[in-house]
């Protein structure tokens, strides 16, 4: 696994500049989330990211507690349409998802 310091000189390689390590064993899941998103998102289960597609409560606790650092990304657009967010999402992730297939 490369080290830290590696893994943040390919971020800002490709300009993500904006990023925080996390220990994910440290992260809370709870409940709260999912009702949240059942009883007050529009969009519930419109999306592959958002319950109810995603895992439990449950998994997601199991699934922090195998990592032993997360990093997160702050990314920011302005746009005029809301609607223009899902193409720029899209390629966020394309790009952010090949950077990590080139880990040093």
């Amino acid at each position: 696994m490369p080290d830290q310091a590696a893994l943040e000189d390919l971020f800002r390689r490709h300009g993500f500049d904006d990023f925080k390590w996390f220990p994910p064993k440290e992260t809370v899941t709870a409940q709260w989330v999912r009702m949240k998103c059942l009883f007050g998102c529009p969009d519930y289960g419109k999306c592959g990211t958002c319950p109810p597609n995603t895992p439990s409560v449950e998994e997601c606790a199991r699934f922090f507690q195998d990592y032993r650092r997360g990093v997160i990304f702050h990314f920011e657009k302005k746009v005029n349409d809301p609607e223009e967010r899902h193409a720029w999402t899209r390629d966020i992730k394309v790009l952010v998802s090949a950077i990590r297939k080139k880990q040093p």
